[in-house]
């Protein structure tokens, strides 16, 4: 078990070495957002959709985009 002091610490350190990363994500696609390109790529494109994944994409969204190759629910994990 950890004392409150040492969970705080930790989540500080963690939170202060990653949140500039994590920020700039959001901060580039306010400059720029995301836009389906003009013509799909030609790279074949796969995907295991696993069911405990938080937000799987959607196939029908995914085929705007991408030449999808193979699109593999899986039976388990995530």
């Amino acid at each position: 078990m950890f004392s409150k002091d040492t969970l705080l610490t930790n989540i500080a350190i963690y939170c202060t070495r990653t949140i500039a990363s994590s920020v700039h994500l959001y901060w580039e696609r306010q400059r720029a957002p995301l836009q389906a390109p003009s013509q799909r790529p030609r790279v074949p494109f796969a995907l295991a959709a696993f069911p405990k994944e938080l937000a799987p994409p959607p196939r029908g969204l995914l085929e705007r985009s991408f030449r999808i190759d193979r699109y593999t629910l899986m039976p388990c994990g995530g």
